[in-house]
C-alpha cells in the first residue's frame, strides 16, 4: 500500500487501486467511492437516480464549520447542491452533527432552499447507521463520492424492500433503490458494518 498517515483507519485504504482514499484523494468505482465538489454530486445523482440523497451541513451543503449557527450574510451554500435538492427534494434529507437544528432550517428557508428533513446525531451515533436503517439486514453494496471541498458521498444499494425512518414521510426503499451519501468527512463514509 502506498504511504498513508498514521491517523488513517484501515477501512479508507482501496484494495483495487492499493491506496489510501483519503490521503491519495484517490476515487475508485469499485470501492463505489469517487470524489468531487457539489457539481459532480449533482451529475452522479442524475445519472444513478437515487431515492434518498443525504447531504452534511458543515463544510458540505454550507460553509459553516464545527457546529456553528448558521449566519445570513455570512454563511452560503454550496450552488450545485443547491440546485441538487431543487431537482431532487423529495429524496434529499440533511445528517449532521450541528446540533443548530432550528437555526438550519430557517437558514435554509431563508436562502430559498425547498423544505427537507433535517437531523442532528450526537456521536458516537453512526450517521451511515441512521441514514439506513433496517437496510443492513439485506446484502448491500456501498458507493461513495468525495468532492474537493473533502466532501464525500456513499451511495447504499437496497437489496431487499426496506424503511428509511426519519423523514417525514418513512421512504420505502426497493430492491435496487440508491442511498447517496455526501460528507466532507471520510470517517463518516467509511465505516465499519
Amino acid at each position: 500500500f502506498a504511504a498513508a498517515a498514521k491517523s488513517c483507519s484501515p477501512l479508507w485504504f482501496c484494495p483495487h487501486h492499493r491506496r489510501c482514499l483519503k490521503c491519495e484523494c484517490q476515487s475508485c468505482e469499485d470501492c463505489r467511492f469517487t470524489r468531487g465538489d457539489g457539481e459532480h454530486v449533482r451529475l452522479l445523482a442524475t445519472r444513478l437516480r437515487p431515492k434518498r440523497i443525504v447531504l452534511d451541513f458543515d463544510r458540505t451543503l454550507a460553509s459553516t464549520r464545527s457546529g456553528a449557527v448558521p449566519i445570513i450574510g455570512k454563511d452560503s451554500i454550496d450552488d450545485d447542491l443547491f440546485s441538487l435538492i431543487w431537482d431532487h427534494p423529495e429524496a434529499c434529507m440533511v445528517v449532521t452533527r450541528n446540533r443548530h437544528v432550528e437555526e438550519i432550517k430557517n437558514f435554509l428557508a431563508a436562502l430559498d432552499v425547498p423544505r427537507i428533513d433535517v437531523h442532528s446525531l450526537k456521536r458516537p451515533r453512526s450517521k451511515a447507521e441512521f441514514v439506513l436503517m433496517g437496510i443492513r439486514e439485506k446484502e448491500c453494496k456501498a458507493e461513495s463520492c468525495d468532492a474537493t471541498t473533502e466532501q464525500g458521498l456513499r451511495t447504499e444499494k437496497n437489496e431487499g424492500g426496506t424503511t428509511i425512518m426519519g423523514n417525514k414521510k418513512a421512504q420505502q426503499l426497493d430492491e435496487g433503490d440508491l442511498v447517496l451519501f455526501v460528507d466532507d468527512t471520510i470517517a463518516e463514509l467509511m465505516e465499519r458494518d
